[in-house]
């Protein structure tokens, strides 16, 4: 009987959800957003120019592509053979095939690098797909030199989302139609596996202030955390679709409060 890290590999292995994922979040409106949350990242993160990251979990490489324009020297990781090939195949075709470097990392079974390898570590919506998470946020911290940053972004389970998505799954359930194959309320957040055509899929909700926590008593400090999307739902299209694209640009330029974003960066200093 397969594991569950096993089963959510199987399903992200090939490119079917990836390419999913990438047509409703791959946007003009996101990556505008984006753009100035990276803009924030390079001014207020405590990077310096030049510096290494890793981005692991980096799907087509966009966001390596954002820190390499922002003069940092970036290696961009992925698990799927699949999101390796697709990356390296994006970054050629934008010129930036000598300044990133694209390789295929095991973020559960172990990162191939020495500990303490790089300056700062970027983890974007990766941790929420994976069932061993404190596995993973261990190496993520192995993988950072002290004085190091790490830069979390996991959808917040006190945020609209995921209270939207919560009384959509009560209601579907009530009436027999439920997506959700389990619902499981964890330490660190509510998982909700849902079965696709590729197989299993893990999406958690997470407590950042547990999140937090674990992070604390591994030795880094949480130097900040903001909104990164204040709600997805844009991808319901439309004009509901545009107006929430300009809501979420409005919260991030004004205000970037966390607490009811659905999108939380987490920006941690390692100590030790």
């Amino acid at each position: 009987m397969q594991s569950a890290s096993e089963l959510v590999k199987d399903a992200l292995s090939g490119p079917a959800i990836h390419e999913g994922w990438e047509r409703v979040y791959r946007n003009p409106g996101s990556e505008r957003l984006y753009d100035l949350v990276f803009d924030w990242i390079a001014q207020h993160g405590g990077v310096p120019a030049g510096s290494r990251w890793l981005d692991i979990g980096c799907g087509i490489g966009q966001h390596a592509m954002r820190l390499c324009r922002r003069g940092y020297r970036v290696v961009a990781a992925d698990f799927s053979p699949d999101r390796v090939r697709a990356a390296g195949e994006h970054i050629r075709e934008m010129g930036m095939a000598n300044d990133i470097t694209v390789q295929r990392e095991d973020l559960v079974a172990g990162l191939s690098f020495a500990a303490e390898t790089f300056d700062a570590v970027l983890c974007w919506g990766v941790l929420m797909h994976i069932p061993a998470v404190e596995t993973a946020m261990l190496e993520l911290i192995r993988m950072t030199r002290p004085g190091g940053k790490l830069f979390v972004c996991e959808g917040n389970l006190h945020g609209v989302d995921a209270a939207i998505a919560r009384l959509v799954s009560l209601a579907r359930g009530a009436v027999g139609n439920a997506q959700h194959k389990q619902i499981v309320m964890k330490p660190l957040g509510r998982e909700y596996w849902l079965k696709t055509e590729d197989g299993e899929l893990l999406i958690r909700h997470t407590r950042m202030p547990a999140m937090a926590r674990f992070f604390a008593q591994h030795g880094c400090r949480l130097q900040a955390r903001i909104s990164g999307e204040f709600t997805e739902r844009y991808s319901q299209g439309g004009a509901l679709g545009r107006a929430l694209h300009a809501w979420n640009a409005m919260w991030f330029r004004r205000l970037r409060s966390p607490y009811f974003a659905h999108g939380n960066l987490m920006v941690f200093e390692k100590l030790i």
